[in-house]
Formats: C-alpha cells, structure tokens, sequence
C-alpha cells in the first residue's frame, strides 16, 4: 500500500509543480489568486526539499530550496533595486527585459531539472508497485 501513496504523492506534485511554474514568472502577483497559487507552490517545493532533505538527498534538496526562493528573491530584488513593484511591463524600467531573461533562465533550468526528478521518482515508483 506505501507505493500507492507515492504514485499519488509524485502525481500532486507534478501538478503543484506546474502550478507553480505557470504563475511565477517575472511580474510581481497582483491578485490574491496568483498569490495563493504561488505561497501553494512554494510550501509544497519546500516539502519536497525537506523530503529530500531527510533522505540525504542534497542535490535534490537544492533543486527545490532554490527554485522555491526563486520568484521571492526576484521580486525583492525589483523593490529594491526599482523602488516599486514590476506588475506590468508597459510601465517597467528599461533594464527590466535584461534581469527578467536571466530570471526566466534559472527558472526554466530549475523547474526542468525538478520536473525530471520528480517524473524519475514517479515511474521508480511505477516500476516498484509490483515487485513489493
């Protein structure tokens, strides 16, 4: 029965992990839904870094602590750096484009790099249903 809960658990996750991709991208929330999706995504990255953590699994615990603080630390860096919030680009500064590519690079290289461990953790667990 305990590899049920993991083909579910890597299920939820992969779906929190898209949800958390679709909705941390450079502008800064400015809805309560994008917001909530995002505190969503980011506690359940933090519990898989925790996870992962428990298991000594530290490369993987990276991957989620860093993607988790990813989208926090971009727009703590936009109050800081531009005094305000970015929530729109028609009205962002001229060197918003620049910091938002290097951005959407770490990104896009940590949500594939969670996305393959979670995809290899889902069919180990596939794979494994049977043979307990």
């Amino acid at each position: 029965m305990d590899t049920y809960s993991k083909i579910v658990k890597f299920s939820i996750l992969l779906i929190l992990l898209f949800i958390f991709a679709t909705n941390s991208y450079a502008l800064c929330p400015n809805t309560l839904v994008r917001t909530v999706l995002l505190l969503l995504g980011s506690i359940s990255l933090i519990f898989s870094a925790y996870t992962y953590n428990r298991e000594k699994a530290y490369f993987k615990t990276g991957i989620f602590a860093c993607l988790c603080a990813l989208p926090w630390a971009f727009y703590l860096q936009q109050k800081l750096i531009f005094g305000e919030f970015v929530s729109d680009l028609a009205t962002a500064p001229q060197t918003f484009p620049h910091i938002m590519v290097v951005f959407n690079l770490f990104r896009y290289l940590l949500l594939a790099f969670a996305f393959f461990i979670l995809v290899k953790g889902l069919f180990l667990s596939i794979k494994n249903l049977y043979e307990t």
